[in-house]
This record gives structure tokens, C-alpha cells and sequence, in this order.
């Protein structure tokens, strides 16, 4: 795996093109991957020896030839279902003029919507739903972190002067850079094929109005566009409101709109409630409100709403969530109920933590919250609709000082039985890179028990950050599947780190509801982690198979 050739300014570094790219992506037949900021600004400026006078042809055809290599460049790095139209989004939001014109606002603009849109996903092994949130969670504060305040500051200096004046050759140059300061999203949605987080920007008017536009390019793979959005909000004193508007092409190719307006007054300290309604073209209509109110330690948040669809039945539902005590010792309850399906809910919680940070005290400004030394988390759920006659679950969760246990299970009263128990033991070194951590996990699916087992191992050995993961899945005893991947990751600074491995898996022959294609054979791995961002790309030299996703941060 090449290495970037380090520069002395503070510019982030090139990120090396994985196992399969084609190196041809630049003249004189030298990889961009191999080249540092200079060489790689110097190889595709317009302005390079060679390159004719401003306006000629000769210079047309140069800038042709050079948009051409990077985006070549662009496409090995990510895959070619990553490259065409996705490409030119990126360019076109992230030239120098954009980025100088959006300023804090637009900079961070992005990071607030995605956050919310990062939910966990149903997954099992070591990738637990909880870990895989949290990893897919880091790339929003990430961007936020980064494009907020060390992007704000370092354009006011010399190295941020260079930067304006050669941005778009930079970026063009240099995919890897885009893989981590733009793309963490979209390296996470491709595996799934989700949607894409629609880009929206907004602009204050003044008066406590602000407008925003947005355009949806519904799913990753294949980016045409699929709607658009427009709003106008209101933001003065205690009281805010604001109007929307949506088009959206569905599957079907037929257009559908919708408009809501929603508005919320703060009653007083701690004391808000809100409304809000929907319409949309085909005539279903609803409409909501909700209170958030705080009472000392008590939190309560409660929503009640009613929907007059186009067609079937009208339908009421309602929600309530309660929090009692503080971030360190706190119970929580929450209770739902649609009588669109007749589902009901209802959760009990409890979480204590100790050490770290006393409660109450604040860490200093610029220091890293510390983690609390000891921790428990209880949990209790009930489910249940018109069909069913429920489940019931229970999960508890223990750590102390690095060492975790944690167990779950879930009970369904209707076929008298468990359907899904589940283990985790192990240990987790809270400030040093090391880990041993095992699980098990055992489901029904259509009446045949599965079992999953899973290990992580991570060691640091001088200045490499080395993590294993292995797994192995049993169906009605018989093996299904197995596999594992080896990284290694090679810190260059204290925000970026260069990643290299292996992974491979297997799958029996035999009829397997898990199986998939991307499951199987050897894989090679490369990527970069910025800012506790790791995104790796791998290739399946058998058929060139690429995909992208983010996996578990290295470091503490």
C-alpha cells in the first residue's frame, strides 16, 4: 500500500488508492495517491508546464484532461457506482467559492440534519446496534468539530490563503480528502443503498426569519434526483414557527407533494409547547401537539396526534416520555399508542454511573469529558397490537473500569417462548488501545434457532493500532457461516490514520437466510480515519467487488 509523501503545512494528506485502483489517474503515469499536496495541486493545475495560455484551446483541452483525471481518480477510490453524477455534486458544493461563502453556518449546517437521520440498524456480533450507532454517529460530530472551528481559523491564516487560491486543483487532486471531509455519509449509506441526506442550505434573512432549499438525490447508487424542499422559519423570543414544503418521486415515477407548518412557544423557563400539521397531495391530513416541560429533575415530553388518511380508516396516536434524576443517576419511562394497528408499547429504564466526572463539576474548557470508571444500565419493554398478544423484554449492562457484561433477552407470549437471547463479556482498556471482548447470540428465524458467536481482539504494537474480528454463525446447528477481518491502522498525526488489512468469509452452500454475496471470498482493505472517522473501502479481487462503509474507530 503506497504511502502519501508527508508536506511540512498543515493541509490534510493524500489517502492511498486501495489494492485494484488504476495508478494511471495522472500525468506521467504517477499515481495521485503517491503524491503530496504540491505534487498533486501541480500535476492537474491548468496552469502546469505545458498547459496553454487562458482561452485558447489548447488550455480548454488541458482543463478537459485534467477534471477527467481527477475524477478518474475520484471513481477508483470509491468504486464505480461512487463516481458520474456524485462527483460532480461534490465539486460543485465544495469549490473554493462555495465553501468561502457559506461561512460557520453552512459550514455546520450539515451536521446538525444528518445527526438526527443516524439511527441504529438491526445487527448482531461484535458490530452490536448500539457500537454501529455510535461509529456511523462520530462522522456528524466530526464534520461539525472540524468545519466549525479548525476550519474557521485555519482559512484566516497563511496555510488557509494557499488553500483559497488552489482549492479546486487540491480537492479535485486529492479523492481521499473528499472520502473524509465530505463523503462519511455516503461511505456508510452505500453498503444499504439508503437515502442520501438531502442537501439543504439555509439563509438568514434577518427579522428572525430564515429560509432554506434543499434538493433530495434519493439513493446512493443511484443519485438522480428524486425531490426538493423549501421552507421558511421563524425564530424571535419565545416563540418559533416555520412552513415547509416537499416533492418526492416515488418508485412508481409519480410526484407527491407535501406541505407542513408547525410552531412552539416557550410558556416559560423549561415550559414549551408546540403544534404542528401535514397535507399532502393525495388528501391525507395530520395534525399534532406536544408539551416539554421540566420540573426540577423531572422531564416529561408528550405528543398526541390524528391522522384522516386518503384512504382507510382515521387513526389517533400519542406518546409520552419521562426522565427522573440526572446524566448520572436517572429513571425513565416512555409508553406509546397507535390505534392505527392497535400497537401499544411501553418502556422502563434505569442507568447509574460513577467516577470520571463528579456530578455536577464541569471539565475544563477544551479537555475531553472523562469517562465514568463504573456503570450500570437496566431495561424493561412490552409490545404489543391487535395481532399479537405482545413480547417482553429485558437487557442489563455493566462496566467497571474497562471490564463489560451485559445480557438481553426477549420473551413472546404468544409462542410461549424466548426468541432471541443474547451475552457479551469482555474488556476494553478505557484509555489504551487493547481489547478482548466475546458474544453470543442466539434468534429464531422462521422456527430455526441461529447462533452467532463473535470475538474482537485489539493490541497496539509500537505505532500500529491492530484490531481482529472474527464470527461464526450457526444454523439449527449446522455451520452457515464464518469469517473475520485483520486492520491495521498507522497513525500520521492526531487527526488522520492510514488503514490497511485483509478480510474473508465463508458461506455454506445449503439455504442460509443470511446469505449474502458480499459475505463471502477475500477481500483487501484500505482507508483513513479522520477524527475517529473510520472510512475503509474494500475490494474482492475475484470479481473486483467494491464497497465502502465505516467501521469501529481506532484509538481511545
Amino acid at each position: 500500500m503506497p504511502t502519501p509523501e508527508l508536506q511540512p503545512t498543515s493541509a490534510p494528506q493524500a489517502t492511498p488508492a486501495p489494492v485494484g485502483a488504476d495508478p494511471q489517474v495522472a500525468k506521467g503515469n504517477r499515481s495521485l495517491a503517491t503524491m503530496g499536496y504540491a505534487a498533486g495541486a501541480a500535476s492537474l493545475s491548468p496552469n502546469a508546464k505545458g498547459a496553454g495560455a487562458p482561452g485558447t484551446e489548447d488550455a480548454a483541452k488541458k482543463e478537459k484532461e485534467r477534471q477527467a483525471a481527477a475524477r478518474k481518480g475520484y471513481t477508483d477510490l470509491l468504486g464505480s457506482f461512487l463516481g458520474g453524477k456524485l462527483y460532480e455534486v461534490v465539486q460543485q458544493n465544495l469549490s473554493a467559492d462555495k465553501f468561502l461563502e457559506y461561512g460557520k453556518q453552512g459550514l455546520s449546517a450539515g451536521a446538525d440534519a444528518l445527526s438526527k437521520l443516524v439511527k441504529p440498524i438491526e445487527g448482531s456480533g461484535i458490530m452490536d446496534t448500539k457500537e454501529e450507532a455510535a461509529a456511523v454517529a462520530q462522522f456528524s460530530k466530526a464534520l461539525a468539530g472540524w468545519a466549525g472551528s479548525f476550519a474557521e481559523e485555519w482559512l484566516k491564516g497563511e496555510d488557509g490563503a494557499k488553500f483559497r487560491q488552489s482549492a479546486s486543483e487540491w480537492v479535485e487532486g486529492h479523492p481521499g480528502v473528499i472520502v473524509a471531509a465530505a463523503l462519511a455519509a455516503a461511505a456508510v449509506a452505500v453498503a444499504a443503498n439508503m437515502d442520501v441526506p438531502e442537501l439543504k442550505q439555509k439563509f438568514k434573512i434577518g427579522g428572525g426569519l430564515t429560509a432554506s432549499a434543499g434538493i433530495d438525490f434519493g439513493k446512493i447508487r443511484d443519485l438522480t434526483v428524486q425531490g426538493a424542499s423549501a421552507g421558511l422559519e421563524y425564530k424571535k423570543g419565545d416563540v418559533a414557527a416555520g412552513i415547509s414544503y416537499k416533492a418526492k418521486v416515488g418508485e412508481d415515477g409519480k410526484v407527491s407533494h407535501e406541505g407542513e407548518a408547525k410552531a412552539s412557544y416557550d410558556v416559560a423557563k423549561g415550559h414549551t409547547v408546540s403544534a404542528n400539521g401535514k397535507l399532502a397531495t393525495d388528501g391525507s391530513l395530520s395534525f399534532g401537539i406536544g408539551s416539554l416541560n421540566n420540573f426540577g429533575q423531572l422531564r416529561m415530553d408528550s405528543a398526541l396526534g390524528y391522522r384522516v388518511p386518503n384512504e382507510g380508516d382515521n387513526s389517533a396516536f400519542g406518546s409520552v416520555k419521562l426522565r427522573y434524576g440526572s446524566d448520572e443517576k436517572n429513571v425513565t419511562g416512555n409508553t406509546s399508542y397507535d390505534s392505527a394497528n392497535g400497537k401499544f408499547t411501553l418502556g422502563l429504564g434505569a442507568y447509574m454511573a460513577s467516577g470520571g466526572t463528579k456530578e455536577g463539576e464541569k471539565p475544563k474548557e477544551g479537555a475531553p469529558t472523562p469517562p465514568p470508571l463504573e456503570t450500570l444500565r437496566l431495561g424493561l419493554n412490552f409490545a404489543a397490537d391487535r395481532v399479537s398478544s405482545g413480547t417482553v423484554g429485558a437487557s442489563a449492562e455493566y462496566t467497571n473500569r474497562g471490564y463489560l457484561a451485559s445480557g438481553s433477552g426477549t420473551y413472546d407470549l404468544d409462542k410461549g417462548r424466548m426468541t432471541e437471547l443474547a451475552v457479551k463479556l469482555g474488556y476494553r482498556n478505557p484509555t489504551e488501545f487493547e481489547a478482548v471482548v466475546v458474544d453470543w447470540k442466539r434468534s429464531y428465524k422462521d422456527k430455526v434457532p441461529e447462533d452467532r458467536f463473535g470475538l474482537l481482539l485489539e493490541t497496539t504494537v509500537k505505532d500500529y493500532m491492530i484490531r481482529g474480528q472474527a464470527q461464526t454463525v450457526l444454523s439449527d446447528g449446522n455451520l452457515a457461516q464464518a469469517g473475520g477481518t485483520l486492520d491495521v491502522a498507522k497513525p500520521l498525526d492526531k487527526r488522520i490514520s492510514l488503514i490497511g488489512g485483509v478480510g474473508y468469509g465463508y458461506q455454506s452452500g445449503a439455504a442460509y437466510s443470511g446469505q449474502s454475496e458480499m459475505d463471502r471470498g477475500l477481500w483487501l482493505r484500505a482507508g483513513v480515519q479522520i477524527d475517529k472517522v473510520p472510512i475503509v473501502v474494500s475490494f474482492r479481487p475475484e470479481d473486483k467487488a467494491v464497497t465502502v462503509g465505516i467501521t469501529i474507530p481506532f484509538g481511545r
